[in-house]
């Protein structure tokens, strides 16, 4: 039976508490969170906020939970991951192309960070 490394674990932990920094103050004040980053306050949309910032509570949800899990379950939330970092760096890329705020090429980068590591992580443990 196939094993995750500790390493691996410890990612999913810290990704968690990376969710959980962004979707509090994303549903809770999406206006005065998105408006700090350069987003124009009349532009946002307090209601598509809270749907992102749901996607980071079920994502980072399940990066803890998944902490305890099998192999199997394991490169399921990989594959989650997977696709999930993909589309936000190329989205904010796209963004960022369309005139967007500067700081979608940090959150970009930091989402192709993450695309990195878990394409790494799901490569070594398959």
């Amino acid at each position: 039976m196939k094993s995750i490394p500790k390493q691996v674990r410890n990612w999913f932990k810290i990704h968690f508490l990376i969710d959980m920094f962004v979707a509090f103050p994303l549903f809770f004040a999406p206006v005065s969170f998105l408006a700090f980053f350069g987003f124009d306050p009349l532009a946002v949309d307090p209601s598509l906020s809270r749907i992102v910032a749901s996607a980071f509570f079920a994502i980072g949800g399940m990066s803890l939970w998944m902490n305890t899990e099998r192999f199997e379950s394991f490169i399921v939330m990989l594959r989650l991951k997977l696709i999930w970092s993909a589309s936000a760096t190329l989205g904010l890329l796209w963004g960022a192309l369309e005139g967007g705020p500067s700081i979608l090429w940090f959150f970009a980068a930091i989402f192709g960070a993450f695309f990195v590591l878990w394409q790494y992580w799901y490569n070594q443990i398959q």
